[in-house]
């Protein structure tokens, strides 16, 4: 009878570890990836959007300098960003891994932080489109995008992640 019961536990735990397996690779598998090109999104806020100022593709040592990331966490970007007289930029990354993706999102938003205090005294209208920007994350994807139409932004933003 002993020898029964320590077989029921076994097989008890067995089944419960299998099924507990199986949740949890379903749980994974149900967080579609999403693929989308940095470079076609980012195009595409560009065009979306009305910006005030002249967006220019800024080279990737200078938003690796700006944004404070390494390179060797990003697979591809996408980044467009202002003369300086707005706060306007559009900023699209896409992390090597999900943890990539969620540093560069700290680091966006301490981004945001910066501009706050840059903009503050030097030109208090932006300070409209810096307290909401638009920043997602979405898997390993990374967004930002700062202008006065975070309704386009957003909308083209999620047209472009249903592709």
């Amino acid at each position: 009878m002993n020898k029964k019961n320590a077989m029921v536990k076994r097989l008890s735990l067995f089944l419960t570890l299998l099924l507990l397996g199986t949740i949890m690779l379903a749980g994974c598998q149900s967080q579609k990836e999403v693929d989308v090109d940095p470079a076609a999104l980012a195009d595409a806020l560009k065009e979306a959007v009305t910006f005030q100022d002249e967006m220019t593709q800024t080279e990737e040592a200078v938003y690796i300098r700006i944004y404070g990331t390494a390179a060797d966490t990003i697979e591809s970007a996408r980044v467009y960003m202002s003369t300086g007289a707005t706060a306007e930029e559009i900023a699209v990354f896409k992390a090597k891994t999900a943890e990539d993706a969620a540093a560069i999102y700290s680091l966006m938003e301490k981004r945001i932080e910066n501009q706050k205090q840059a903009f503050e005294d030097y030109v208090p209208a932006e300070m409209a489109k810096l307290s909401d920007p638009v920043l997602k994350k979405e898997g390993k994807l990374v967004i930002l995008c700062v202008s006065d139409e975070n309704d386009k932004a957003q909308a083209k933003i999620d047209d472009m992640l249903k592709k």
